[in-house]
């Protein structure tokens, strides 16, 4: 896996120590102010909602995502459990995807970030943003088109 080796908070290069710790953040104060940001604002849907869970979040996105496959054409399985190894499986003309959702984020220096996952997990992760966009990329981290 290509491991992404700048900040998500401020976009620095993250130290070797750091890299090899496997963190997003270039340092303890990067962290804090990302924990921030995910406190004050992930959590909110929208501005029309109020706080609600991660757990809720996340399933409202992985909803979100299913709706946008089968508008695509695809046939859509979500999994029963939160420990299955990926959220979704989506078949198309005898093809077989294994979808992890995520949420993505708008970092400090205007860039966006998701959390990693294991990339032998999924042949497609659905990063879903505040605004409900959904990026679609391989386990390479290549974007692609469903």
């Amino acid at each position: 896996m290509n491991r992404i080796e700048i900040c998500f908070v401020c976009g620095d290069r993250l130290s070797e120590k750091r890299i090899q710790k496997k963190a997003s953040y270039c340092s303890d104060k990067c962290s804090k102010i990302a924990q921030k940001i995910r406190w004050e604002n992930v959590q909110d849907i929208d501005d029309n909602f109020p706080k609600i869970s991660r757990s809720t979040s996340g399933a409202m996105r992985e909803l979100l995502v299913c709706s946008s496959l089968m508008k695509h054409g695809f046939s859509v399985f979500r999994a029963m459990s939160p420990a299955c190894s990926c959220d979704i499986l989506a078949m198309k003309e005898d093809e077989i995807y294994r979808i992890e959702c995520t949420t993505g984020y708008k970092n400090l220096s205007g860039g966006w970030s998701w959390s990693q996952h294991n990339n032998s997990n999924y042949d497609i992760i659905a990063v879903v943003f505040p605004s409900d966009e959904i990026k679609w990329m391989d386990n390479k981290d290549d974007e692609i088109k469903i």
